[in-house]
């Protein structure tokens, strides 16, 4: 059996600010039950590693819940070997949300590996506004990797992190890429943000027409947005 020592520790150094010291905000946990959050993390964290397929997704609900108090032990696991382990915690970090901010140096390089990329890209829009910093990275995933997949993450990802002002260009512009499932994200992500500008409108009547039905049924959803 392996050792919970180490993740109960990583768990433990932070309930102090996750309490709010002397003073706990409403929406914080108590002592105790941060006691028995670090424990269950710790359990659960051993558990990715052992769980059958159908206990695995719950499992990582679980570490989800528990929330900001579980990212230093989700940390730590994504230094595993074990693959199970790495992946359950980065699609952790992404139910967390933006509480998994520290996480983002972490993602970020996570992001450069195209074993875990697929998680890595969600957790971090995820996070939103905190992670701008992968910003450049997902920028340059969204205009020129080869993998349609990871630039249908980066579209999400650069709409979650950057302002409305500096995200609509690179989304606009992957209305032109060759793959659907690229120009149906950019163009849901530019509904999302409310974009109505004259060039946004025009290339929503023109996805009117895309050879994508997806493509197609968002786009008109989008300029019913916006222009109702």
């Amino acid at each position: 059996m392996k050792s919970l020592g180490r993740w109960t520790l990583v768990v433990s150094t932070t309930l102090l600010g996750a309490c709010g010291g002397s003073e706990q905000a409403a929406d914080q946990p108590g002592w105790e039950e941060a006691a028995e959050l670090q424990i269950d993390v710790a359990v659960l964290i051993r558990q990715l590693a052992d769980s059958e397929p159908g206990e695995y997704g719950s499992v990582v609900r679980k570490l989800a819940e528990a929330g900001r108090v579980a990212v230093p032990a989700l940390l730590e696991a994504l230094e595993s070997p074990d693959e199970n382990v790495k992946q359950g915690a980065l699609q952790a970090l992404m139910r967390v949300g933006p509480e998994a901010a520290p996480a983002v140096p972490r993602l970020i390089q996570f992001v450069r590996d195209d074993e875990v990329r697929m998680f890595a890209l969600p957790a971090l829009a995820s996070i939103g506004p905190a992670a701008r910093a992968a910003a450049p990275l997902a920028l340059e995933i969204l205009q020129s990797d080869p993998s349609s997949t990871d630039r249908m993450q980066a579209a999400e990802v650069v709409a979650a992190v950057l302002s409305v002002e500096e995200a609509v260009p690179p989304l606009l512009a992957a209305l032109d890429d060759e793959w659907g499932g690229v120009r149906g994200q950019a163009v849901w992500e530019l509904k999302q943000l409310e974009v109505a500008s004259d060039e946004a409108v025009a290339a929503y009547l023109r996805l009117l027409t895309d050879d994508d039905r997806r493509v197609r049924s968002r786009a008109a959803s989008a300029l019913a947005v916006a222009a109702p």
